[in-house]
């Protein structure tokens, strides 16, 4: 079963890869776009982990990107079904 958007929304606010301190700062949706564009990826037939690098490479900094902990977001995400 595909996560929705919503429910990857909610993972990466919750693991925050990139550190923009939405939490912090209670930004909700600070992810949605993203989680939108590797929910895309997704439907395409990615894997989680590769939609979400290839889309945090593309709206962050790349170095930053390669640097997060995939498996974190992954276990945040999954762990609700």
């Amino acid at each position: 079963m595909q996560p929705s958007i919503k429910q990857i929304s909610k993972a990466l606010f919750d693991t925050d890869p990139m550190q923009t301190c939405c939490k912090e700062n209670a930004c909700f949706d600070e992810y949605d776009l993203v989680a939108k564009q590797i929910y895309r990826n997704m439907e395409t037939g990615l894997s989680f982990k590769h939609s979400t690098l290839l889309v945090l490479t593309r709206l962050f900094d790349a170095e930053q990107a390669q640097r997060t902990d995939l498996s974190a977001i992954e276990s945040a995400l999954f762990k609700k079904f």
